[in-house]
C-alpha cells in the first residue's frame, strides 16, 4: 500500500503542524508528525544545530523518541521475536 510523506522543510512549517498533533515522533534523523491522515516529516540533518535545538525545545512536550521499528504479523510474533 503506498503511503504519501509531506516534508516540511522549515521550523515555522513544523511547529505549525505540531500544534495540531498529539505526538511527534522523532526516529533520527527524521521528526515525523502524524495528523489528520497524513504523515508530515522533517530531516533534521538538513537543519543547522541552532534549529535542531529549538525543535527540541517547542516541541519537548509531545516527541516521542522512537529507537526502531518492528514489522510483525500478529502480536504472538512479536512477543516471541522481542522476548
Amino acid at each position: 500500500m503506498v503511503k504519501e510523506f509531506l516534508e516540511l522543510t522549515s521550523l515555522d512549517a513544523l511547529v505549525k503542524v505540531a500544534e495540531g498533533a498529539k505526538v511527534v515522533i522523532r526516529m533520527d534523523p527524521l521528526i515525523l508528525i502524524p495528523l489528520y491522515g497524513l504523515t508530515f516529516f522533517l530531516d533534521l540533518r538538513k537543519m543547522n544545530d541552532g534549529e535542531v535545538k529549538e525543535i527540541f525545545m517547542k516541541l519537548r512536550e509531545k516527541i516521542v523518541l522512537v529507537n526502531r521499528i518492528v514489522m510483525e504479523d500478529s502480536l504472538s510474533d512479536l512477543i516471541k521475536k522481542v522476548v
